[in-house]
């Protein structure tokens, strides 16, 4: 039954019928997206220092609890707590450091937190509601790559003292 469930629902989630095109679509945009930002984080990791590898640890974890929140049916209240985790733990980095880049990634976490209490409210559209989650954490993960990049470069040129200030 289940098995005869899930063939049905592969092959409709592939199917190129006329009606279902704009499903095939936004699945593969899906996708692509969670690819792209997948490898905006891998390369934070890979030439990031301390910062830019505990703020790719916070989105992995908070990108699969929100993926289990929305998979078991708690996908609103759950996103605000799991956010304000996150914000709670981007805030404190962000005040530590002398670098510019936690900074904008709080504030794009707040922008999330805000997103999350305007569905609440208004209970826009799933779609609507996931493209604009998945802007602001599109936008957090290509601020860190600018700060792992920025890492990079100042390891790679250690005399030059216009990057000593990054």
């Amino acid at each position: 039954m289940a098995a005869e469930l899930a063939a049905r629902i592969w092959r409709n989630m592939f199917s190129l019928r006329r009606d279902n095109r704009a499903g095939v679509r936004a699945m593969t945009a899906g996708w692509l997206l969670t690819g792209v930002g997948l490898l905006m984080l891998a390369f934070a990791f890979a030439f990031g220092g301390r910062e830019e590898r505990l703020f790719v640890a916070v989105q992995a974890a908070s990108g699969l609890a929100e993926h289990s929140a929305v998979r078991f049916g708690r996908d609103v209240p759950s996103a605000v707590l799991i956010d304000l985790v996150v914000l709670s733990i981007i805030v404190p980095m962000a005040l530590r450091t002398n670098k510019a880049w936690p900074l904008f990634a709080a504030s794009l976490s707040v922008a999330a937190l805000m997103t999350e209490g305007a569905q609440m409210l208004v209970h826009a559209t799933d779609a609507a509601y996931a493209i604009i989650q998945g802007t602001w954490d599109l936008l957090a993960n290509l601020i860190v790559v600018v700060g792992a990049w920025n890492v990079w470069r100042t390891r790679r040129e250690p005399g030059d003292p216009e990057l000593s200030r990054a």
